[in-house]
């Protein structure tokens, strides 16, 4: 009985490189990444102006990069923080510095 078992072993299937796979996985992954674009110091400044404008419960829209992609949001705020370079929403937190688009949709409290 065991030389029967010994011969069906050379018949299961056999990774040769494990691991190989997940690595490939994985590289393709960080390969659609979205490069993070860096703005010009006129377009930073505009950014900056419209933050300053920003007050509690303000409704704004947001484009900022999250580490992997680039991503369109809007909400009210709930605060800014400026010397941690953050602005608060109800369930999310985005740094200041990842933004590359913003825009105030209503000042309405």
């Amino acid at each position: 009985m065991q030389n029967r078992l010994d011969r069906a072993k050379q018949f299961l299937s056999f990774d040769a490189l494990t691991g190989y796979k997940d690595i490939i996985n994985n590289t393709n992954f960080k390969n659609n990444r979205d490069k993070i674009k860096v703005l010009s110091d006129d377009r930073n400044d505009d950014i900056d102006k419209v933050i300053r404008r920003i007050n509690k419960n303000f409704l704004i829209r947001i484009k900022y990069y999250d580490g992997d992609n680039y991503i369109e949001s809007s909400g009210r705020v709930k605060k800014i923080d400026v010397v941690r370079r953050k602005i608060y929403f109800l369930r999310s937190v985005v740094d200041i510095d990842n933004i590359i688009d913003i825009e105030i949709i209503d000042n309405n409290l």
